[in-house]
């Protein structure tokens, strides 16, 4: 009984989204149309994927996911970041992908570490083909994060 409570207390500090995964969706559209950013990004994910009753809309995924950034949820920026690089409700822009990527790392985002942003941005940019533009912002951010 202790081991259940500790493994289940871990994966709840670990997601704190996973809570939100278990309420309705009347309960989290009304927790973002109320300003929780967490909530907002749960939107942004569910109409990126489809899920829980809602239609794929990636503009809409993206719109929520924007609302959650402007409020400080990191994972939204992220979030925002893959969307600009995947072409997902967006156009792809890679100069996007970068700033909010970069923007998620100024805020402490975790999965903006290093390697994470070299495997996200290194692909589609290129960072080591002379010529390329953003090669230099690319590295100057990977030096900080």
């Amino acid at each position: 009984m202790i081991l259940r409570l500790i493994v289940l207390s871990c994966l709840l500090w670990l997601s704190p989204n996973l809570a939100l995964s278990a309420t309705s969706l009347a309960e989290v559209q009304k927790a973002a149309l109320s300003g929780d950013a967490s909530a907002a990004n749960r939107l942004g994910v569910w109409y990126e994927k489809g899920q829980n009753g809602l239609p794929k809309d990636p503009t809409q995924a993206v719109s929520w996911y924007r609302k959650a950034a402007k409020l400080g949820n990191i994972l939204a920026m992220h979030n925002l970041g893959d969307c600009y690089l995947q072409q997902v409700g967006v156009a792809y822009d890679p100069a996007q992908a970068y700033a909010w990527y970069k923007m998620a790392a100024e805020a402490g985002g975790a999965m903006t570490d290093r390697i994470s942003l070299k495997q996200k941005l290194g692909m589609p940019l290129l960072p080591d083909r002379e010529g390329n533009p953003h090669r230099k912002n690319f590295w100057l951010l990977a030096a900080h994060v």
